[in-house]
């Protein structure tokens, strides 16, 4: 009974894992994601807005992937120019394939290059 005891949670883990939001950081940056309608993630990386700098949606399939709430968590111990960590959710509403691209730059420099970029590859069933 034991052992089946131990299986049992060895599974539920494993359900409460696929369940749970995926989180990208940066070292997802051209990752493939395989994903499912109503699966949701998010991705956090570093920015710096105190320089006018933040993370924008460049490109997205909006049948596929849809972009949700976005905030800042902040470094506990913040000083004026602190760097902080960004978090874009996105939720999964359709089956297909969509490249998501986030770009960091300037709002109002629209011409330029931006200085960051963010990519994934995201593959739903």
């Amino acid at each position: 009974m034991n052992d089946l005891f131990r299986v049992a949670v060895a599974a539920a883990a494993l359900l409460c894992s696929a369940c749970a939001p995926a989180v990208l950081t940066e070292r997802d940056d051209g990752r493939v994601l395989k994903l499912h309608p109503g699966n949701q993630f998010k991705v956090q990386l570093d920015a710096n807005p105190s320089t006018g700098y933040g993370w924008e949606v460049a490109a997205a399939d909006p049948a596929v992937i849809k972009p949700g709430e976005v905030s800042q968590i902040a470094p506990e111990h913040p000083l004026p120019g602190t760097p902080v960590t960004a978090v874009m959710n996105f939720r999964v509403v359709g089956r297909g394939h969509s490249a998501l691209m986030l770009v960091y730059r300037q709002p109002w420099m629209k011409n330029a290059p931006p200085a960051k970029t963010f990519a994934v590859d995201v593959s739903v069933e």
